[in-house]
This record gives C-alpha cells, structure tokens and sequence, in this order.
C-alpha cells in the first residue's frame, strides 16, 4: 500500500495521464488542481476570486471587466461568494438551497429558481435596488438554467409523468448554476450595451443588435472581460459580426451572443470556459488544454488508437523494465479501456 501510493502520489503531482486516472473521483481531480494551478490556469483564478478574504464587491470586480455597468457588478456581487468551494461557501449555499428549494422535492424549476434570486437581491439590496436588478438581468436567467441543468445524471422524477431531473436544476447542479448567473449576467450586460446603450435602457432596446450597432457599441464591451471581446481591429469587424449571427439574419440574437462568448472561453481554455463546458463528458477545455499541451489526453489517445493491437498498446503503457508478465497481463485489459 505503501508503495502504490508513494507512486500514485508522483502520477498526481507530475500532472500525468496516469495521474488524471488515479485521481478519478476525487471532485475537481487532483491532477486537475495541480496542472492548472502551476499554470495559472482556472483553479488558480477560480482560488484567486474566492479567497476567503476577499469581500463580495471585490470579487465581483475580479470577475467583471473594467467596463462591466455597475449594474453587472452589483448583481454579481450578490451570488460570487457563492460558488466557491470553501466550507464557509458550501455552508451558505446549503442554507441557500433549501431556500431555493421550498418544497424539499431535490429539484428546483425556472419559475422557483427566478423568484428565489428576486428575493435573495431584495435581501441584500433591499426591495427598490434589488427589485431593479432583478428585473434588468431576468433574461439572462433562463440562459444559466438551461445550461446548468444538463449537467449532472438524468433520472426521471417521481409523480410527475416523463419529467427528467433534466427539466430542473439539482442540488448537485446549484454551484454551477450561481456560477452562470454570475457568467450569463455579465453577457448579457455587454449584449444590452451594444443593443441599446446600456442595461435597461427599455427605449431603444430591442433584443437584438446590427452590424452598424455592433461598430459603435464594441468599444464599450471590449474590457468586460470576455477573451472574444479583446482587441478586435477595426477591419475584422463585419468578420466577428458574420461569426456571430450564426442564422445569418443581419441582426444578433442574445442566444447566438452567449454562444459566440462561451466558444471563445472553451477554446481559449479559460477558467470561464472551465465552468462553461462542465457537464460535456471530458469537458471541452480540458480536451482543448491538454491537446495544446500534449499532455493526458495526447497521451490516451495515442494508447487507445484504433489501429494500434493490445501487445503494442501495452507496451506503450508499461515502461522497459517491466516484466513480460505484466506486459501480457496489461495487453488483456488495455483495449477495453478507450
């Protein structure tokens, strides 16, 4: 025992491929903590935001760019500390659930999820600024809903016909879920600014923006933090504009702006795009990152080619001095494993 762990120890730490095996099961994997945090990557921001000194309004301005509206940064003020996974966080997100979920069933819908945030912001900001916030970011609700409740297994709900834990969020699901009210919020405030000039501004808001909107308005959002939004020259932009309207209808919906904004982060391996690809088997950042790297995915794929027999495998997984006993013994099972 002593051995296999001494060695399991040095896979984990190393980051390796073995490793990411041997430290299955262990939440956020300690393979995972260990890469992405020697290389600055999500677990170190996502440590950075949640340090338990760190007060709410701070860490929403972590998470927000310079030009997030103040608006944005309210809101999210109100969720960050939330999401973290410190004991302090976990306690409150419990206590927050049970709010969340008043009828104890284990499963939270879109309706009781929008007016338990209405009440959590009237709460801490009181009933005519936590009102006000409510209303301004509900759009960007359904978004985080419906990208949160995918992610843990599906079962079937009893007493309520073909109704899958899939139609609503789950206790399992909670953290991710305030960690995308926060992500879609500051989306949408970047979207409302392009659209009409600002988050609220009903007058000339009309859920949509034109390439000639998104000229005048890119200026405003390039800072909110997005890597999609960073440095687009003057002369790429009618390019952005044709990648984000995707239904090619000369005018950006809300959903094809969060899905432009989300791409972005998951190919940018970015601690964003960590938290928007759970859910997605091998999240899609981490294939990304660790093909970039030629790390534990580039490793397992060469293992598990298709073409490559269970003797050649084997030895692929077991270095020289192994025994030829354990050579034939790996060369058994290995195939079965891809």
């Amino acid at each position: 025992s002593e051995w296999c762990d001494f060695l399991e120890k040095a896979e984990v730490e190393g980051a390796t491929w073995l490793g990411s095996l041997l430290s299955v099961g262990d939440g956020k994997t300690k393979v995972k903590l260990v890469r992405e945090e020697k290389e600055g990557g999500s677990y170190a921001a996502d440590k950075e935001v949640h340090n338990t000194n760190m007060d709410a309004v701070t860490a929403a301005n972590k998470v927000a760019g310079e030009s997030a509206s103040g608006s944005a940064k309210d809101f999210i003020s109100c969720f960050i500390l939330l999401t973290g996974r410190d004991d302090t966080a976990t306690r409150m997100r419990l206590n927050m659930w049970s709010r969340c979920d008043p009828n104890g069933s284990g499963n939270v819908s879109l309706a009781e999820l929008d007016s338990w945030v209405r009440d959590h912001l009237y709460d801490i900001l009181g009933v005519q600024r936590g009102g006000e916030l409510w209303a301004l970011f509900r759009p960007s609700y359904i978004c985080a809903f419906n990208d949160a409740k995918n992610i843990a297994e599906t079962k079937f709900v009893r007493s309520t016909g073909d109704t899958t834990s899939d139609d609503y969020v789950t206790q399992q699901e909670f953290r991710i879920l305030l960690s995308y009210l926060c992500i879609y919020a500051l989306m949408f405030d970047a979207f409302t600014i392009i659209d009409g000039g600002g988050i609220g501004n009903k007058a000339i808001s009309d859920r949509k923006f034109t390439l000639e909107e998104w000229k005048v308005g890119y200026a405003n959002v390039a800072s909110h933090g997005f890597i999609a939004l960073q440095n687009i020259p003057e002369d790429k932009m009618e390019e952005v504009f044709s990648k984000i309207d995707m239904n090619n209808g000369d005018a950006v919906l809300l959903s094809e702006w969060c899905d432009f904004l989300e791409k972005a982060e998951v190919e940018g391996a970015t601690w964003l795009g960590s938290l928007l690809s759970v859910g997605d088997g091998k999240t899609k950042v981490k294939l990304v990152r660790e093909e970039k790297e030629g790390g534990s995915y580039a490793a397992d794929k060469e293992v598990h080619n298709t073409n490559m027999d269970a003797v050649t495998a084997a030895n692929k997984v077991a270095g020289e001095s192994a025994s030829g006993s354990a050579k034939d013994f790996i060369s058994c099972f290995i195939l079965l494993t891809g």
